[in-house]
């Protein structure tokens, strides 16, 4: 499949292993790290909202910019929540 699609391509069955590897080695994973990670995701998920929030609730901003503005700052903070999910593998 990897001359059809240019990348690699799984068959269903061996994207299920790949996922249950993933997930077996996050069960394993000591528990201080967990909560870590868990705490600190949810902080950044909490800024962007805030952040929006702030920037939604500016007087002095356009309606354009006010959603603009706050869309990217939610969004910057819920892809390091994301990278930081990541962080596991090191």
């Amino acid at each position: 499949m990897e001359d059809i699609y240019g990348h690699d391509a799984y068959a269903p069955d061996e994207i299920a292993e790949r996922v249950e590897r993933v997930g077996m080695a996050k069960v394993r994973l000591p528990v201080i790290k967990l909560v870590a990670l868990g705490v600190l995701a949810g902080g950044f998920i909490g800024l962007g909202a805030m952040f929006y929030t702030i920037v939604a609730a500016d007087p002095h901003l356009s309606f354009a910019v006010e959603r603009v503005l706050g869309g990217v700052l939610c969004n910057v903070l819920v892809c390091l929540a994301v990278w930081l999910a990541m962080a596991e593998r090191t």
